[in-house]
């Protein structure tokens, strides 16, 4: 099974850190330096770019740019890591994950609706 299929079961790894550096210590056991430079494509947004419906590829660069400049990591190596991070997360994955942000999103606010409605009824007890 690889890595799409996982996300694809649980986009909610996606959202997580810790949870997705354990998803890729599995994937990529023994090779430390493979994943933290994954990790840092995560930390710099790969994410966001490949959610991009217009810009991708620009979105993409941009992410390459950062990994280059500010962690220094070598130009073709970000690349790879890049096109190893558009196999991992598929139009279905990213459209997957989205769906469990939106899902997260309505959650919060039943919560917080339940949380007001709580709060007014103690505050008509206390009238």
């Amino acid at each position: 099974m690889g890595l799409s299929d996982v996300f694809l079961k649980r986009p909610e790894i996606l959202d997580d850190e810790k949870k997705l550096k354990g998803a890729f210590a599995d994937y990529y056991t023994g090779d430390a330096l493979k994943i933290n430079i994954m990790m840092k494509a995560y930390e710099e947004g790969i994410i966001e770019a490949l959610s991009e419906t217009q810009e991708i590829d620009f979105a993409k660069k941009k992410v390459i740019d950062r990994l280059v400049t500010q962690h220094g990591i070598q130009d073709s190596i970000a690349q790879n890591a890049i096109k190893e991070w558009c196999g991992h997360c598929t139009k279905d994955v990213i459209k997957k994950y989205h769906q469990y942000l939106e899902a997260q999103k309505r959650q919060r606010k039943q919560k917080f609706r339940l949380i007001l409605v709580d709060y007014h009824q103690k505050m008509k007890k206390r009238r």
